[in-house]
């Protein structure tokens, strides 16, 4: 913590900043479109194809500061990692949209349990929800590793 501590806060600031900085430019547009939303819900559709952009750019930024951060703790430089992750793009982002179906079908599931079986076995299933979904998270961060370790370390 005393070694990496100040740069993944950096790292963790610089994805804040960079996450909210299209939101300067999407919300105007998307504000006058939710307002008119809460009457006709067609009005809404049309916020779709801003949010989803949004998301990719948030998950590009997310993953190229991750690949960095890969690289500065490695000591190999961040810019060497940003290389690694653009030739590694397909295989990152396949292995990102397995595990985040993985992610996207434990929350299903739990809210299947709360729809189908009401009380305390959706109660129970809501508490455990968390763990696979985090270990899914997890499992997306070592997979990106061993990713870039695969294309900066040979073997």
């Amino acid at each position: 913590m005393r070694l990496y501590g100040l740069p993944v806060f950096l790292f963790s600031l610089a994805e804040w900043l960079l996450s909210a900085l299209p939101l300067y430019w999407l919300l105007p547009k998307m504000y006058t479109l939710l307002l008119g939303g809460l009457m006709d819900y067609k009005l809404l559709l049309k916020l779709l194809p801003y949010l989803l952009a949004w998301m990719l750019y948030l998950y590009i930024v997310r993953t190229v500061l991750l690949y960095m951060q890969f690289g500065y703790t490695a000591g190999t430089g961040m810019f060497s990692a940003l290389l690694a992750y653009l030739r590694l793009l397909a295989p990152s982002t396949g292995a990102s949209l397995v595990l985040g179906a993985g992610g996207l079908l434990t929350w299903l599931l739990s809210a299947v349990t709360a729809l189908f079986y009401p009380g305390l076995p959706a109660l129970l299933f809501r508490q455990f929800a968390p763990l696979p979904s985090t270990l899914f998270k997890m499992w997306g961060i070592a997979a990106q590793y061993q990713l870039w370790s695969s294309k900066t370390f040979p073997q």
